[in-house]
């Protein structure tokens, strides 16, 4: 299993979301590399891909959940992944991803953050069509038929064999597919 080395490049939801579906037993350290935190270590440990314990020098509630809420305010620390590491007596019950996943921060949010909500720029929308093939009439059926064909091809499931780099070009020319789609949505093709 391959995580980032830096919850900057990341997030640790989107870490323990990898870690969860791949249903990994082991240890996620993050020690923090910002100052005035730098070199301050957290755990958690995970069985299966759930989480079982949270071990921090951070003054902490007893609750499980709450334990791993205060971690997630952690935004600069290295990332390692240990496998087999025994977890510290911990409550009699995992957390379920329910409990630690949704609603929280994803890297692709901080992606399309700085976006524009709705298209104003002729040009990005010119761009935009011209990505799924379509000239500047096209009706939002048609924008959806086209994004459809063209996620078809170039979804990253259909490419899980390719190479780390060749992986990650498909990854970023579907992001700009899927962009592209949402924008022409926005504006209110059709």
């Amino acid at each position: 299993m391959r995580i980032a080395g830096r919850l900057s490049e990341t997030t640790l939801g989107d870490v323990l979301g990898a870690l969860f579906r791949a249903r990994v037993t082991g240890l996620v350290r993050l020690a923090e590399t910002a100052a005035p935190s730098a070199g301050r270590t957290h755990e958690i440990y995970l069985r299966q891909g759930l989480v079982v314990a949270v071990e921090s020098p951070l003054d902490m509630p007893a609750e499980l959940p709450r334990r791993l809420d205060t971690l997630f305010s952690v935004r600069e620390a290295s990332l390692t992944f240990h496998v087999a590491c025994p977890a510290p007596p911990g409550p009699p019950r995992p957390l379920s991803p329910r409990e630690y996943l949704y609603g929280r921060p994803r890297a692709r949010d901080r992606q399309h953050a700085g976006a524009p909500r709705t298209m104003s720029s002729g040009r990005a929308l010119s761009q935009a069509l011209s990505l799924l093939g379509l000239d500047a009439g096209a009706t939002a059926a048609e924008v959806t038929r086209a994004f459809r064909r063209c996620a078809r091809e170039l979804h990253p499931d259909r490419h899980a064999g390719a190479a780390h780099a060749e992986r990650r070009s498909i990854e970023q020319r579907f992001a700009a597919l899927s962009a592209a789609y949402h924008t022409l949505l926005a504006s209110g093709a059709g």
